[in-house]
C-alpha cells in the first residue's frame, strides 16, 4: 500500500482519470481503459501502475493474459521496446537464418524477421515481406537488416560487407 498523495497530485490523477473516461465513453470500440489501481507486470518482471491507461482493441485482443490477481494483469511481449526487438531479431539471423541466407544474390537484399516467431522474408527492398508478415499476423514486431553488411542503410557514407 502506497501513502498518499498531495493535494496538486490528486487534484491532477482525477482530472486525467476524468479526461480518459470521457474520451474511453465515447470511443470505447478502440480499446480498454484502466484507472490508476490497475498494475501491469512487464515482460521484465516490473510492476507498473499508471495513473491511467489504455490499450487499444487490437493489441488488447492480442495479449497474452497469463492470469489475474486482484488489480494486476500480468501482459506479455506488448511493451518491448526497440532494442529488444532488435536484440531479438538479431539472436534469430545469428542462431540459424545467416546460414541459411547470407550467399549468392541474397548479399544485399533486405531481410525482415519477426522478433517473436523467427518467421523471416527476403527481397530488394523488405516492404513486401513486412507487408506479407504484418498480413499473417497485424501486431508483429519486425526488424529488417542488410543480408551481408552490418547496416541497412546509410546516409553519407559507405557501406562495408561483413562477409566477404
Amino acid at each position: 500500500m502506497n501513502p498518499p498523495t498531495g493535494w496538486e497530485t490528486g487534484r491532477r490523477n482525477r482530472s486525467l482519470t476524468g479526461q480518459l473516461d470521457r474520451w474511453y465513453e465515447e470511443n470505447e470500440d478502440l480499446g480498454e481503459a484502466f484507472d490508476s489501481s490497475t498494475g501491469f507486470i512487464l515482460p521484465n518482471g516490473a510492476t507498473r501502475s499508471p495513473d491511467a491507461s489504455w490499450v487499444s482493441r487490437e493489441r488488447w485482443q492480442n495479449i497474452i493474459i497469463e492470469k489475474h490477481k486482484v488489480g494486476v494483469i500480468i501482459m506479455q511481449a506488448i511493451f518491448w521496446s526497440v532494442e529488444e526487438v532488435a536484440h531479438r531479431a538479431k539472436q534469430f539471423y545469428e542462431n540459424g537464418i545467416r546460414q541459411q541466407v547470407e550467399y549468392g544474390d541474397n548479399i544485399g537484399k533486405m531481410i525482415v524477421i519477426d522478433s517473436e516467431t523467427g518467421e523471416y522474408g527476403i527481397d530488394k527492398t523488405g516492404v513486401e515481406t513486412a507487408l506479407r508478415l504484418k498480413q499473417k499476423k497485424p501486431n508483429a514486431r519486425l526488424f529488417t537488416m542488410r543480408i551481408g553488411y552490418d547496416v541497412a542503410v546509410s546516409f553519407g557514407g559507405a557501406i562495408e560487407r561483413t562477409v566477404k
